[in-house]
């Protein structure tokens, strides 16, 4: 069969393996024999391209080169054989099977990557993966959901990002900016583990003191006694104590008027208290030992002092007849000022 040559239009090239027709009804060209293929070069078609039977192979372009396929009704086996500048609107480009929408466009169906293919993002403004917190998202087969909040590790699972998850604690903490909840001058301190509580402030002159085992501190006031003992006490006998690591100290400033008395704090048994006594300025003093029967022994001391008697004239510590705690009575006739300093268990 006699085979026509075109030199016109250099766009591709077509193997035919069945009959061809294009242009008008006089103009057609068949394959020499069946089965097999006859070439076609360098072909330029002006109407519809209709193959009546078999297969059409596009041999070309070039590399580079630009492949022109009709935007208007076309249909396309591949959105690979499509230009970028083949289809304008969203509208068009939907209308192709498995055409890639250009901006603005939907896809209708799913998307597969070949592996070893990434997904390659700009450098300058970034790209967003949902516009709004309403948008669904979901990671590895999870259901997709709305932006979470709340606890972190259920946040991550529910977005599939992970199965399982605890929050690892730091082997050691950096340095704390601010703790929460508190006032201005509130102390903290552990109710348990874990378990952090505040002491509130307390008043000026005031210092903290712990009250042993797991109880809260609390708020002391410093006193005569000195600062870092227990808060005083006043024994019923008028003297002023405060305790030091089991020995209490007790104290006595003031006049003692004419047969008036001053009692000292019980003696523990199996322990014994000390003592110092100094009347007026410069006047009669003396050192004593009291035990738990309420003896008293007398170190030293000057004539104006007696213990254990009923000596007129006097300051008597303790009474003719022993008893725990002792009495110290002034019998001198008038008002006087005494001052006592008293230890014991």
């Amino acid at each position: 069969m006699k085979k026509k040559q075109f030199s016109s239009g250099l766009m591709f090239g077509l193997l035919f393996s069945a009959a061809v027709s294009y242009g008008t009804t006089t103009q057609r060209y068949y394959g020499s024999l069946a089965g097999t293929a006859d070439a076609v070069a360098n072909a330029t078609f002006t109407t519809a391209l209709t193959v009546n039977g078999g297969a059409v192979t596009i041999t070309g372009p070039a590399a580079g080169a630009t492949l022109a396929i009709p935007t208007g009704g076309g249909t396309l086996g591949s959105a690979a054989f499509t230009a970028a500048s083949a289809y304008a609107t969203a509208a068009q480009g939907t209308t192709a099977d498995n055409a890639m929408p250009k901006a603005g466009g939907t896809f209708t169906g799913s998307i597969t990557m070949t592996d070893a293919f990434n997904i390659i993002l700009g450098t300058s403004t970034g790209t967003k993966i949902g516009t709004s917190t309403t948008q669904k998202l979901g990671f590895y087969n999870s259901t997709p959901i709305v932006q979470p909040s709340g606890d972190i590790v259920t946040a991550l699972q529910n977005l599939g990002l992970v199965s399982t998850g605890t929050v690892a604690l730091a082997a050691s903490a950096t340095t704390a900016t601010n703790m929460a909840g508190g006032a201005g001058g509130s102390v903290p301190y552990q109710t348990g583990s874990g378990a952090t509580a505040m002491l509130p402030n307390g008043s000026s002159g005031q210092f903290y003191t712990s009250q042993g085992g797991t109880n809260a501190p609390v708020w002391s006031t410093a006193t005569a006694a000195g600062v870092g003992a227990a808060p005083a006490y006043t024994t019923a006998g008028g003297m002023t104590c405060a305790s030091f690591g089991g020995l209490s100290r007790c104290g006595y400033a003031g006049a003692v008027a004419n047969n008036g008395t001053v009692t000292l704090p019980t003696v523990t048994t199996g322990w014994s208290g000390h003592g110092f006594i100094t009347i007026g300025t410069d006047g009669d003093r003396a050192e004593f030992t009291v035990d738990a029967s309420g003896n008293v022994n007398l170190a030293w001391g000057s004539s104006g002092v007696v213990t254990n008697s009923g000596a007129a004239s006097k300051v008597q510590v303790g009474g003719a007849t022993p008893a725990n705690p002792v009495v110290i009575t002034n019998a001198t006739g008038s008002s006087v000022n005494i001052e006592i300093a008293f230890d014991t268990h």
